[in-house]
């Protein structure tokens, strides 16, 4: 019975995420996600409350961010107040321009013409994949904040717990409310390359420990969450919420760079010691391999290296930022390069070996 309560849930949700999107405004890419060197169009919808209108005032791209800014038609007073549903396309690369690898953060603006300033009316993440390269899948379990990262907006007790299944992601946030009480949120949706887009909620008014079962009280609309991932074990949230329920009220946008939570795995210099299985696509020698990794003596804070038997796994560290997992790592053999690994994460290690074939370290212990 709980099971079904907990499926029906989620069905409230996505209808209500659906409502959502006819009502507040969003911008959305097309196609979702492009290889690099492609191109991709923006497309901003909702409901314009006045018959005015907008008029596109600009567009630009600076390094991997694209803002479009809009104005008002006309600022007479008398502009009808009815809701109008608007769907604009917009041509985001000219001149032969496209898509770098990456994920582009898209803001649409509205431009206030007395005061000159801009307000944020919505906001997107596009994720463009390096050709030949797979999408960064995030590690499901526990994320906390990287204090160190470079959005230290929030501190601890605000975290993230994440299960992945194939292409879908459910996300519980937890937080803190303004007076100070603890709240969690829900979210869950499709993922588009490194990047979840979806709707989260405040659930509220539940069973309480120890009590006879009941359902939420209150299911609540609460912003959107969009998670970017750069690595299997780390990324940024980038939490949105509108200020009101209309397109001009406006929109506000926190980013959170988060990490996973190291809880057993001991100091970075031999969080990858252990058992590990060895599977390609290419040189038969090397699938299934059983590698017991030791970590070897001090190799200073730019390298964190392990040893089993002939084998060598030596990974780049970050002086910067100490309390991050490896960024990549190379497997030798007896000293000759056998693969390289760009997708580093506490369960699974994903590159390529020298023949350009896929290749994956699992931990089996």
């Amino acid at each position: 019975m709980h099971r079904l309560v907990a499926l029906s849930l989620f069905s409230v949700l996505a209808h209500q995420a659906k409502a959502i999107e006819n009502n507040l405004p969003v911008v959305v890419a097309v196609p979702e996600q492009v290889t690099e060197g492609g191109v991709f169009s923006l497309l901003f919808a909702g409901t314009s409350p006045d018959g005015c209108g907008l008029a596109r005032d600009s567009i630009r791209i600076e390094s991997d961010v694209i803002t479009v800014v809009y104005r008002r038609n006309n600022t007479n007073l008398f502009c009808t107040q009815a809701l109008t549903p608007f769907r604009v396309p917009i041509t985001v690369f000219e001149n032969g321009q496209t898509a770098k690898a990456g994920t582009y953060k898209v803001r649409i603006e509205l431009l206030d013409s007395v005061s000159q300033q801009t307000k944020l009316l919505s906001f997107a993440l596009v994720p463009v994949t390096k050709a030949g390269s797979p999408a960064i899948q995030p590690e499901s379990g526990h994320w906390n904040v990287e204090e160190e990262g470079p959005y230290a907006t929030s501190g601890s007790g605000v975290s993230f717990s994440f299960e992945r299944q194939g292409n879908t992601a459910v996300n519980i946030s937890n937080f803190y409310g303004g007076d100070g009480s603890p709240e969690w949120y829900i979210n869950s949706g499709p993922m588009t390359a490194s990047v979840l887009n979806a709707p989260f909620y405040t659930v509220s008014g539940g069973q309480g420990l120890f009590e006879a079962y009941k359902p939420p009280a209150e299911v609540e609309y609460s912003g959107t969450l969009l998670f970017e991932f750069s690595s299997p074990t780390r990324g940024t949230a980038w939490i949105t919420q509108p200020i009101g329920s209309g397109l001009l009220d406006g929109l506000k946008v926190m980013p959170v760079s988060i990490k996973r939570f190291n809880y057993g795995f001991g100091a970075m210099n031999k969080a990858l010691s252990g058992r590990w299985v060895l599977s390609s696509e290419g040189a038969s020698t090397l699938s299934a391999q059983n590698l017991d990794f030791v970590p070897l003596g001090d190799t200073g804070n730019t390298l964190n290296a392990y040893a089993s038997g002939e084998f060598r796994l030596s990974c780049a560290a970050n002086a910067a930022r100490p309390n991050l997992l490896n960024e990549s790592c190379v497997l030798t053999r007896s000293g000759t390069t056998v693969a390289s690994f760009d997708r580093v994460g506490y369960q699974r290690l994903r590159g390529l070996d020298t023949a350009g074939k896929a290749v994956s370290l699992f931990r089996v212990d």
